[in-house]
């Protein structure tokens, strides 16, 4: 993979995070009183919604501070 990619890891990687995010939401949610009929679509709303939020701050991060070390690469006249 381009070492330049906004993203190092495979796609699969980030699906089984959000598929651990969904399961934990879950876990939490039933662990906190909530019945499984609530809890199963809370928990996969959230999961993802949090995983989606995690990649989309990662990818954001890695433009912006890649565009910074770049900058300091180039040449000096």
């Amino acid at each position: 993979m381009d070492s330049d990619a906004p993203l190092q890891r495979t796609p699969i990687e980030y699906y089984m995070f959000a598929a651990v995010l969904v399961v934990l939401n879950m876990v939490v949610l039933v662990a906190t009183g909530h019945s499984l009929l609530v809890a199963i679509p809370r928990g996969l709303f959230f999961g993802l919604f949090q995983a989606t939020m995690l990649l989309l701050i990662v990818v954001t991060l890695r433009l912006v501070l890649g565009r910074m070390d770049r900058s300091d690469d180039g040449p000096t006249e």
